[in-house]
């Protein structure tokens, strides 16, 4: 638009013509929605993406594992199979051990989707907790 030529004033657009046909909300011209425009934004700035909910490795199902951007679905089989095989995961380096195919370089990144290994809550070194049992009142 060129100012010398345009008026630079906001002026009203014409209602639609045809009712109440809208785009569906969040879509623009260009069919983008404005969520995937600002996270293209930011990723033109150098700026992280918005951070992602971390997923436990242990307790994850295939559906959710396959969410994780580099885990396919043959990756999904070979990891379940193997925590079925051999137990929990006890850390990233664990899974490098364990799982054909998964490297340092993949763990990190992997990481960095948002898998994690939760670390179990262990019982306290005096074999748990007993009955309780109520302490006899004193007497006055």
């Amino acid at each position: 638009m060129n100012p010398f030529t345009h008026s630079t004033l906001a002026v009203a657009l014409p209602a639609m013509r045809r009712g109440p046909q809208r785009r569906p909300l969040g879509l623009c011209r260009r069919g983008i929605t404005l969520a995937a425009g600002r996270l293209a934004l930011a990723a033109g700035l150098g700026m992280a993406a918005l951070p992602a909910q971390a997923l436990d490795l242990n307790t994850a199902t295939a559906v959710q594992l396959e969410t994780i951007r580099g885990l396919g679905s043959k990756t999904v089989d070979i990891i379940i199979k193997e925590r079925e095989r051999g137990g929990n995961f006890t850390s990233l380096d664990d899974l490098v051990e364990r799982v054909r195919g998964i490297g340092q370089k993949k763990a990190q990144a992997l990481q960095a989707a948002g898998l994690e290994v939760a670390t179990p809550v262990q019982a306290p070194a005096g074999g748990g907790a007993g009955p309780v049992r109520s302490m006899p009142r004193a007497k006055p």
